[in-house]
């Protein structure tokens, strides 16, 4: 994990510095947070040090408090921290977090907590009794004996982690009562990655100990270890150091150790060599190691610490072209474009290691925030893929300052909290959380959308002030959740400038999360996306990685012999290693059983302990773990070898350090060597746990189906599927229900609920495709005889759900083969064929001229029930078919107003009247005040009766009426305001919503906003195709091809009209109408003017035997492309053909109530009077065009006629403003596209 779990930032330090003298009150029994201090250990120039008893985790705990300094100086200890806390050896104390609490008194104290160690300091523990000055005696130098390769060691590990210690001294050293040594006080460590100018500045350390480059402020080094390291251990043998006046004086004869002790000549070699004044003279790591093997190799005791010398950490070997492709993507980002980078291969292949060691050469760079996270495969948490680095971001936040809060909340986060509660806290006092989990109505996949929005600007505007970079490790374990959102953060609009990396393991692909990545990162065409494979090492480097484990000295066949068990594989490869060198093992080890081996090695009490890690469903705290093994310190010992083992691992701050594997094969060995009943127990001891101290409903449903409780996860995955749904997490609570019906036994009504609640959880979710069947079901669990009433209306309710579902996701033939059988059970006819649809709708519409709209009196009750059901399914089929089939839909729309007058419902009938009054009348001008007093008696229904749903579809439907007006930009923006009215006060409302935006879309088009109409189309496309919903997938990658045609974008058109023509119905409707027009668009742009001509003339008589001619939208359409071809061709049309004469056409669009229809008619004489050479005539109707589309705001065609103003009249500067707006917009060949808007002046 990167620092941000464990550490606080520099702002919140500095800050609690300043309100604080850190050590000067703090007492005996004084709390600290968490923490009891106990005693005074010790006082310093930078603090004090206390043990301290930690309530949370039961445990005896160092705590060093950090005295007031520079800021400079913090953000370098921070740093240093960040570096050493990641380094798990027996012999350097662990460092658990740093971190700012407030003591009794309410004073913020920063300070660090480290291991506890009940042990002497090294000087004590070698020289027991000996005064200063006297030599070692025997017993003496058999304990240095036990404790120099220890120290030796620590070291190395931590040179080995690019760290130094440069303050090494005997009173930093301790020797507990199992003659451990532990090295200790990182407290002015410098990381070797920094630069050399900061190495240099290091001038802290202890004199008597420090190397004579380390005092004079030059460059320090690891040999500047080395030399503190030969001072102690000369030291140890004299009892005293060896300097005089200032000066180092080692070389005298008097001074040498075996002059002064009883000692082998050897140690003299070891002091002379580690004292040399020049550092490259003096004694290195291998020279130590030899030295060690030459003198300590006869003693059997310390045997094993010759072993443990030799073992190195899963150094970085290898892979050094993905570290810097790696690096390349990274240098991309800095273009303000997000960049994915993802890296697939097997288990322990080296995807964490490559990246991990990409991040630690981040380090230096200035403003870099890391925000790590990783997805496990029992974790059903909504969002799990994000919830890891959201916490971290919460923890990252909460340490700024209010003005730096401030500068990035420019939105709320409500909505946000109810996806990951953790940012709760975080919530404006203006915008609460409350006030938003609260709100009674809400559409839900609204709400998701907008609240992705707000974590989407939090990010946004964090991106502005550090450059920001996400990894997620194991993203095949994410849920289908986390894939959207993440897509949504990479996804324009105002896409999330991160460099975001992720891991996968390639056999996964068709997991939920890749399978809907995939999808979505296919289509954001704006996002640099690299996907890398990560193999085996080559054989070499495998030999260098296991040579890291062993002294130069071991025969190169025992490195070839674990190269070729481990089959150039990095994880087996340092697991094999591992195993030889702690072992002295001479066998050759299969690869299967390596880890296993090493697991049989532990003690019953630590392997008990592995056990409870890698049973737990995900990472848990150690808390937790520990409370599930009874926690003692016994228990944190053994916590600790394994961590020094790199058998488990810890990251994250209190009060939750996390714990787990070390990797997942450790894991899956672990799980694998434990039997069934073994399993079961432990996995019941984890629920029993969990239920009194982490309620968390996923888990215990985890646990217990393990346990083989199956009712009680079966209750529990009910309550994570709810909590889920109030998360919005609609995917996720759908999983949980079907874990509830697969494991529980419930009665059939109960069963017919919960299938009812994954179905709904499912059309919330947008995929409604899903969803249909689960409704069918639900619906078909009611028994049909002798059930109530409420039965009844119910099972209506569902299967017209069913039929919603099915239509609105564009599986229209199984979506009409039901609406027939349903209306036929109800003895209602379905008009099938257009003749069928649009005779009845002409016999409906007199009828409702005649009848009016009034409502009826309420009849009675039956007669209520049977008129709402025929009126919700001739709406639900309405919906479905009005912008597929107009005639049938149009038809069932008057039979729904129909019948919910004779019902008296005024919901079902404000709901037809509003789409009749727009729809319908306001596009046939006899019968237009009659449509806008529907529209208005809707209006007054919806108000009357406070209903949201009907005030909604009344705002969008009057929107739509006034487009005839040919003002778009008042009508997009009463449309936006429809959509916005949809999301804060309706739910289940995908339809209606789906219908807004794309009028939104068409407005945008026309008033030539391209980039802002392909960003939300692309969102909603993303939407449309996360849920299967075949309809508006088609909707939105049609409005995309308008404006791909804008700009020129041909072969974008091409392939996406491709697909449309693949996946959508065979037999005509309104889709293939404008997919005939876009096709005939794309080849005109492409210069293809007779393939052009044959699309169109297909295309007209089909749309006038189906009807499409009749809505104006459609129509004005076909005429424009119908004028463009006319113009462009002239007399090259053969005379058969259907595409009229250029005045008549003109004469057609003049005749329209659109008023933007004018200046297209005035570019159609434009053309002609240029044809017949009359340039003045052209000029003037170009310029009549113009006044008009720039009254109604129509951009493109105003930029467009403005360009060809300038070229007829040679005006540059013209010509350079229209370019200039339409480079803006994206258009690419601008002189295609002229020829496009403005044809026949070629």
């Amino acid at each position: 994990m990167t620092d941000i779990t464990k550490t606080v930032t520099i702002s919140a330090l500095t800050s609690a510095n300043k309100r604080s003298s850190a050590t000067s009150s703090l007492q005996h029994n004084d709390h600290l947070g968490p923490f009891i201090l106990l005693r005074l250990l010790g006082k310093g120039a930078m603090g004090s040090a206390y043990q301290a008893w930690d309530t949370e985790t039961n445990n005896y705990v160092v705590i060093k408090t950090i005295g007031q300094m520079e800021s400079t100086y913090l953000y370098n200890l921070k740093r240093e921290f960040r570096e050493i806390s990641y380094v798990y050896h027996e012999n350097i104390v662990n460092i658990h977090e740093l971190r700012v609490d407030k003591d009794l008194n309410g004073n913020m104290v920063q300070f660090i907590v480290m291991e506890y160690v009940d042990g002497v300091d090294l000087l004590t523990y070698v020289r027991q009794g000996l005064k200063r000055g006297q030599p070692l005696t025997k017993e003496g130098l058999t304990k240095l004996q036990t404790v120099l390769p220890q120290l030796i060691e620590a070291t190395s590990v931590l040179h080995r982690n690019s760290l130094l210690h440069c303050d090494l001294k005997p009173s930093n050293i301790l020797v507990d009562h199992l003659n451990q040594v532990k090295v200790l006080d990182f407290g002015i460590a410098l990381s070797l990655t920094r630069s050399q100018t900061d190495i240099a500045k290091q001038t802290s350390g202890t004199l008597g100990y420090m190397a004579p480059e380390h005092h004079q402020s030059q460059l320090v080094s690891k040999a500047s270890d080395y030399f503190s390291l030969g001072v102690i251990i000369f030291e140890l043998l004299t009892g005293k150091v060896p300097i005089r006046n200032a000066e180092y004086c080692i070389d005298e004869q008097d001074t040498l150790p075996s002059r002064i002790c009883d000692i082998d000549i050897q140690y003299d070699n070891l002091c002379r060599s580690l004292l040399c004044t020049d550092p490259a003279q003096r004694a290195t790591e291998q020279d130590l190691k030899q030295w060690l093997n030459d003198n300590f190799s006869a003693i059997p005791q310390l045997q094993k610490w010759q072993r443990l010398l030799t073992q190195n950490k899963n150094e970085f070997v290898g892979h050094d072209d993905l570290l810097a492709k790696l690096f390349k993507a990274y240098k991309t980002r800095l273009n303000h474009q997000p960049v994915c980078f993802a890296l697939h291969g097997e288990a322990g292949i080296g995807k964490t290691t490559i990246v991990n060691e990409f991040i630690h050469q981040l380090y230096d760079e200035p403003n870099v925030m890391v925000f790590q996270g990783r997805c496990f495969a029992a974790d059903q948490l909504p969002f799990n893929a994000l919830d890891m680095i959201v916490d971290q971001l919460f923890q990252y936040i909460r340490e700024m300052s209010e003005q730096q809060q401030t500068s990035i909340f420019t939105s709320s986060l409500g909505l946000a909290a109810q996806l990951f509660p953790i940012l709760k806290p975080l919530v404006k006092k203006t915008d609460s959380y409350e006030q938003h989990a609260h709100m009674k109505v809400k559409n839900p996949t609204e709400l998701r959308i907008a609240a992705f929005n707000e974590l989407k600007t939090l990010l946004n505007n964090l991106s502005q002030k550090v450059k920001i970079v996400l990894f997620i490790d194991d993203i095949h374990w994410g849920d289908v959740d986390s894939a959207e959102l993440l897509a949504e953060l990479l996804s324009p609009p105002n896409p999330v400038n991160i460099f975001c990396i992720v891991s996968y393991r390639k056999a996964s692909l068709d997991s939920p999360f890749l399978s809907t990545w995939k999808q979505y990162v296919g289509n954001l065409k704006h996002l640099t996306y690299i996907d890398e494979p990560v193999s085996k090492l080559s054989e070499t480097e495998t030999e260098q990685l296991v040579s890291s484990y062993f002294p130069d000295t071991t025969p190169s066949e025992t490195i070839k012999a674990i190269t070729e068990s481990a089959q150039c594989h990095p994880f087996f490869a340092t697991e094999i290693a591992r195993f030889y060198s702690e072992n002295t093992y001479s066998g050759k080890i299969p690869t299967k059983t390596v880890i296993g081996m090493r697991l049989d090695q532990l003690s019953k009490d630590a392997k008990s302990l592995m056990e409870v890690i890698c049973a737990a469903s995900r990472p848990l705290s150690k808390k937790l773990v520990l409370a599930v093994v009874d926690a003692n310190s016994d228990a944190q010992k053994l916590l600790s070898s394994l961590q020094s083992a790199r058998l488990v691992r810890s990251y994250g701050a209190r009060p939750g350090m996390i714990i787990e594997p070390y990797h997942d094969r450790i894991r899956t060995a672990v799980l694998d060597l434990m039997n069934t009943s073994e399993t079961k127990q432990l996995n019941l001891r984890w629920a029993e746990v969990l239920e009194q101290q982490f309620p968390e409903p996923d888990l215990l449903a985890y646990h217990y189906h393990l346990g083989d409780k199956l009712a009680k996860a079966a209750d529990y995955a009910i309550d994570a599927a709810r909590r889920a749904e109030k998360s919005m997490a609609f995917d996720q609570a759908a999983i949980h229900y079907e874990k509830a019906l697969d494991w529980g036994s419930f009665e059939k009504d109960k069963v017919r609920e919960l299938i009812g609640a994954q179905a709904n959880a499912y059309f919330n979710a947008g995929r409604c495709q899903k969803a249909a069947p689960l409704f069918l079901e639900s619906a078909t669990l009611i028994d049909q005889q002798n059930t109530p009433e409420k039965s009844v209306a119910e099972r209506h309710k569902l299967f017209t759900r069913h039929i919603e579902a099915l239509l609105v996701s564009g599986n229209v033939e199984q979506g009409i083969f039901a609406l027939r059988q349903a209306l036929k059970q109800l003895n209602v006819n379905y008009k099938g064929t257009n003749l069928a649809a649009g005779l009845s709708f002409v016999k409906n519409l007199v009828l409702l001229l005649i009848k009016g709209s009034k409502l009826q009196r309420q009849p009675t009750s039956s007669q209520l029930s049977l008129a709402g059901q025929k009126a919700d399914l001739c709406w639900a089929g309405c919906k479905g078919l009005l912008y597929v089939q107009p005639l049938q839909g149009a038809d069932l729309m008057l039979r729904s107003l129909h019948y919910a007058l004779k019902s008296g419902d005024p919901i079902q009938v404000g709901r037809s009247l509003a789409a009749m009054g727009a729809g319908m009348f306001s596009q046939i001008k006899p019968l237009e005040k009659v449509g806008q007093r529907y529209l208005v008696q809707a209006k007054s229904l919806a108000e009357k009766h406070d209903d949201n749903y009907l005030k909604g579809v009344t705002m969008v439907w009057q929107a739509f009426s006034e487009s005839y007006s040919g003002n778009f930009k008042h009508v997009k923006k009463q449309t936006d305001e429809a959509i916005s009215f949809f999301v804060e006060h309706t739910v289940g409302t995908p339809w209606e919503r789906q219908i807004a935006q794309a009028m939104s879309a068409y407005f945008s088009q026309w008033l030539g906003l391209l980039p802002e109409t392909i960003n939300s189309s692309y969102t909603q496309l993303r939407e449309a195709r996360r849920g299967g919903d075949l309809y508006s997938q088609v909707l939105f990658l049609q409005s995309i091809c308008f404006c791909q045609l804008a700009q020129g974008k041909v072969d974008e058109i091409y392939h996406n009209v491709a697909w449309i023509e693949d996946n959508w119905l065979k037999h005509f409707t309104i889709q293939h109408f404008y997919n005939g027009i876009y096709l005939s668009t794309a080849h005109y742009l492409d210069g293809d003017y007779s393939k052009a001509l044959n699309e169109i003339e297909k295309l007209i008589p089909e749309a006038k035997r189906h009807g499409a001619h009749r809505a104006p939208i459609s129509r004005i359409d076909l005429t424009i492309a119908e004028a463009r071809l006319r113009v462009t061709l002239w007399d090259d049309i053969p005379k058969h053909s259907t595409i009229r004469q250029a005045p008549a056409i003109a004469k057609s669009l003049e005749k329209e109530v659109r008023t933007d229809c004018q200046g297209h008619a005035k570019l159609i004489y434009a053309a002609m009077a240029f044809k017949e050479d009359s340039l003045t005539n052209a000029i003037k109707y170009i310029e009549e065009a113009i006044e008009i589309f720039e009254k109604n705001n129509i951009g493109l065609y105003l930029a467009h006629t403005k360009r060809r103003k300038g070229l007829l009249t040679s005006d540059d500067k013209l010509v350079q403003e229209a370019d200039e707006l339409l480079l803006a917009q994206g258009v690419v060949s601008i002189e295609r596209t002229c020829e496009l808007f403005t044809p026949g002046f070629s």
